[in-house]
């Protein structure tokens, strides 16, 4: 695509952008961090996480960032502080049935 191009995207969105967006984002960002860092860097989303850590990872080493290796951190789990179990407060967490809008 040349300078004032604008790529069209199917009109199936995710959130407020078209899913495609982030995948070409994504892509673009994975091809440029694997020529700076010259290794290979994965956009794969690890079973349990919600995060593309490897990509994370790359971009905090690219920065030199001093916590560069927390992702790989998070990769294989990190306890949260809580010790207990938490019970269930329905009156700040309703449950589905009762609240449809949820």
């Amino acid at each position: 695509m040349g300078t004032g191009e604008t790529k069209k995207y199917s009109k199936s969105f995710y959130g407020p952008f078209p899913e495609e967006a982030f995948t070409e984002l994504r892509e673009r960002r994975r091809q440029a961090l694997e020529e700076s860092l010259g290794r290979r860097v994965s956009t794969m989303v690890a079973h349990g996480q919600p995060f593309l850590l490897d990509l994370e990872a790359a971009l905090l080493e690219q920065m030199a960032d001093p916590d560069e290796g927390l992702p790989k951190t998070l990769a294989s789990g990190c306890p949260l502080g809580v010790h207990e179990k938490i019970g269930v407060h329905l009156d700040i967490w309703p449950l589905r049935k009762e609240n449809k809008s949820i």
